[in-house]
């Protein structure tokens, strides 16, 4: 059953057969409206802020921490970034998911206890002890 609301979906970093099979099954589907952008990192920013598509279709080799899918997936975060791996027969779907954990009543040693255990450190210190270094 179709979906009374089109879903937006962005096209973008395929190879040119890839991405004409995934154009072909997608405008198939009725229910979505799909555009495919060229032309780099600078022109998916573009399209994603213009647009603001529901999901961004990228081949998975786009997905590298730094990349522009990441950084549009940061600055947009309703948004959908389903990756596919090599011949698009395998995909991984990423978001941002925000979620709340209740943690009851805290006292000191629980609040350092809920930090410790949720919020573990993203970067380490240098052996030397000063400052962090990427870990």
């Amino acid at each position: 059953m179709a979906c009374q609301v089109p879903i937006h979906v962005l096209v973008v970093e395929m190879t040119g057969v890839l991405r004409g099979i995934v154009w072909r099954i997608l405008t198939r589907a009725g229910d979505l409206e799909v555009r495919a952008v060229n032309g780099g990192d600078d022109a998916i920013r573009r399209a994603v802020d213009e647009d603001e598509p529901d999901v961004l279709i990228a081949a998975i080799d786009a997905w590298t921490a730094g990349s522009v899918c990441e950084e549009v997936l940061f600055a947009h975060p309703h948004l959908r970034v389903l990756g596919l791996e090599g011949d698009g027969r395998r995909g991984s779907l990423y978001e941002l998911q925000p979620r709340r954990i209740a943690l009851g009543e805290l006292s000191a040693e629980g609040l350092v206890a809920a930090i410790r255990e949720r919020c573990p450190a993203r970067r380490t210190r240098r052996p030397d002890g000063r400052g962090a270094a990427d870990g």
